[in-house]
C-alpha cells in the first residue's frame, strides 16, 4: 500500500485495482487504508481509487468520507481470504483429478509399451 500511486503503468498499482474491482472491496483492511498507509507523496490521502467505487466513475473516489455509500469499504484481505475458503474444496477435488489422469495415463502408457514388444521386433 505505501507504494501505491494509481498508476495503470505500474504493475503492482494495475493488479491491485484489478482484485479491488473484481472483489467488490477497498484496500487491504478497508478504505481508510489509502489515508493512513500510502505516502502522501504519491497519493493525495483524500481519495481513493475508482477502482473502490461501487460503480466505475472518473473520480469517483475523490474526497473519500466514512460514510461515503458510493465506495466499497470493506477490505480486500477479508474478501479474498473468504474466496479462497469458499473454493478451496473445488481446487482440491480439481488437483485429486488431474493426479489421477496422470496415474492413469503412465498406466496406459507401460501396458501399451509392454503388449506391443513383440510387434516391430
Amino acid at each position: 500500500m505505501e507504494e501505491y500511486t494509481g498508476s495503470p503503468d505500474k504493475n503492482t498499482d494495475a493488479i491491485f485495482n484489478i482484485v479491488m474491482e473484481e472483489f467488490s472491496c477497498c484496500g487491504v483492511t478497508g478504505a481508510a487504508d489509502f489515508a493512513s498507509l500510502t505516502d502522501n507523496t504519491k497519493w493525495n490521502q483524500k481519495n481513493v481509487p475508482d477502482s473502490c467505487c461501487k460503480e466505475m466513475e472518473s473520480n469517483c473516489g475523490n474526497n473519500y468520507t466514512a460514510d461515503n455509500d458510493k465506495i466499497n469499504h470493506e477490505g480486500c484481505l477479508t474478501k479474498t481470504s473468504n474466496w479462497v475458503e469458499t473454493n478451496m474444496m473445488i481446487a482440491g477435488i480439481v488437483a485429486v483429478a488431474v493426479v489421477v489422469l496422470q496415474i492413469l495415463a503412465i498406466i496406459m502408457a507401460c501396458a501399451l509399451r509392454r503388449g506391443g514388444q513383440g510387434v516391430l521386433a
